[in-house]
């Protein structure tokens, strides 16, 4: 007997539908997978010949072939389990007393499973359920099947039923039997409620670091951390986030799907802070921008929408550190395999920390700490950070060590959620000038096109006589210039100035560092 089941696999970062075809015939005993699987697919015949038998089904002593369309897919992952099992149920003509061909047909035909099946009958939930339920409301199926664990995940983006169910023996039931539907209701939300722990407030002193990284938020430029050990580069690019805008609704699902195809999504909820992610330096090109056989997201695309941490940037990999290159420019990283090129997006802000030398106190005035590095040991660590890679951050930020008297005084710190407001003003105008021009995407200053500079961006005399300056004595490249324009709309938005001065130029021009 034939029957037919659907359910969806990952492919990047989106899902698909994958048809599963079940076929029994007489002969000797076999059970066999077609369709490009995987050995984590393949595996389901052991799963699923278990799971069949221990939910109080009998398991054909027959040929069992079961077809995995589109066959020139790969498929991956667990989450194929539960329709394969309930396709050979109805192939076998199981499952209830009420079960005749134009229910099974309908049931067939409308509703799609997901899930990984365990020995005993148990459905046990899969990575990835957030893009598998937006592809599946984009599809418009009828009904979603899941496990319990993944209820609420589903139907944070599957606007039609989703039903849930614990073991293959109640869903066979649910399902054939009319017994009584478990169903996750619109008001199971999933919590999304902020909760930073890093807060400006906790931050003494360093009144110029967090100006800049006022204007980085503001705008979306990439910034460089550079002080002696202890001035407080980690604690302040742990803020970060903080004053970033919060997650819009479309923010959070795109996020949010990231993150469980990554397997890295809270239990029962989505993502409600912006991501900040701060990898070690041992890591490696494929952890960085993903990889694997069948490629998974990496720290770029783990990032995106919120800050990319690099703590001590001189020790990682130079080849690691080069590759943030096109990703810092397109804002996506396409990683190629055999099986075809997987896209990943990938905006975030990056912050970097380093010190001036590997021992520290290069140019520290202190009569205690003294740099015992020589110049050709500071060149060679200052050298790690490639041109072409500087040249792509915005701003290079010094931090000092703060004053015992700033670290006494219990005086007013400024908090994020007051930095926050006016980082929303200052995107708000930004967002309101793009509209003005016909942008509707990337209206971030640190995103706009040179074209978009040209046709947006006002200047008083004072300022086009600094740039022209700036690029004239100071050498610097294309890029650099609009960089430095960029910078300098971000400063105006912060002061709610229409038009780009000298002053708004010469901020920027502090900023550029070396």
């Amino acid at each position: 007997m034939y029957a037919r089941t659907y359910s969806m696999a990952i492919n990047g970062l989106d899902a698909y539908t994958v048809t599963v075809e079940v076929n029994i015939t007489k002969g000797l005993p076999a059970f066999e997978i077609v369709g490009l699987p995987t050995a984590a697919v393949r595996e389901a015949k052991e799963r699923v010949r278990a799971a069949i038998t221990n939910a109080g089904f009998t398991f054909p002593m027959q040929r069992i072939v079961v077809n995995l369309a589109p066959a020139d897919i790969r498929k991956d992952g667990a989450g194929l389990d539960v329709a394969i099992a309930v396709g050979i149920i109805f192939a076998s003509a199981q499952g209830g007393r009420k079960l005749n061909k134009n229910k099974r047909q309908y049931i067939s035909e409308h509703t799609v499973f997901i899930g990984e099946m365990a020995l005993d009958g148990t459905i046990k939930s899969v990575r990835g359920m957030l893009a598998i339920a937006i592809a599946a409301d984009n599809e418009q199926w009828d009904l979603m099947v899941t496990g319990v664990d993944n209820g609420k995940e589903a139907k944070a983006a599957f606007a039609n039923r989703v039903m849930i169910s614990s073991s293959l023996s109640e869903l066979m039931n649910m399902l054939c039997n009319d017994s009584e539907r478990i169903y996750v209701t619109a008001d199971d939300r999933l919590d999304t409620k902020e909760s930073y722990t890093a807060d400006f407030s906790d931050v003494k002193g360093q009144q110029a670091a967090k100006q800049a990284l006022e204007i980085a938020a503001a705008g979306g430029h990439h910034v460089l951390l550079c002080g002696v050990p202890g001035a407080g580069k980690t604690m302040l690019a742990r803020c970060m986030p903080s004053i970033l805008p919060p997650l819009t609704e479309t923010e959070q699902l795109t996020i949010s799907r990231i993150y469980s195809i990554a397997g890295l999504l809270p239990s029962q909820q989505l993502m409600k802070e912006r991501p900040f992610r701060s990898p070690h330096h041992t890591i490696t090109m494929a952890g960085m921008v993903g990889g694997g056989a069948i490629p998974k997201p990496g720290e770029l695309t783990l990032s995106h929408g919120g800050v990319l941490f690099l703590d001590e940037a001189p020790e990682f990999k130079r080849p690691v550190l080069d590759v943030l290159r096109q990703p810092l420019e397109d804002g996506v990283v396409t990683i190629s395999r055999a099986s075809g090129s997987y896209s990943y997006m990938c905006r975030f802000i990056l912050v970097m920390a380093m010190n001036p030398c590997p021992c520290g106190w290069y140019g520290h005035e202190d009569t205690i700490h003294h740099c015992i590095c020589t110049t050709h040991q500071v060149e060679q660590y200052q050298r790690t950070l490639s041109g072409p890679l500087r040249d792509r951050l915005d701003m290079y930020i010094p931090v000092d060590r703060p004053k015992l008297e700033e670290l006494q005084d219990g005086g007013y710190s400024e908090s994020s959620a007051a930095i926050r407001q006016r980082v929303m003003e200052a995107r708000e105008r930004q967002q309101k000038r793009a509209a003005a021009y016909g942008i509707k995407e990337d209206t971030l200053n640190s995103r706009l096109s040179h074209h978009d500079l040209q046709q947006m961006l006002r200047c008083d005399s004072s300022a086009e006589q600094m740039m022209e300056t700036a690029f004239t004595r100071l050498h610097i490249s294309l890029r650099s210039y609009d960089k430095l324009l960029r910078v300098a709309q971000t400063v105006a938005d912060l002061s709610g100035d229409d038009r780009i001065t000298g002053d708004h130029i010469a901020t920027a021009l502090a900023y550029r560092g070396q």
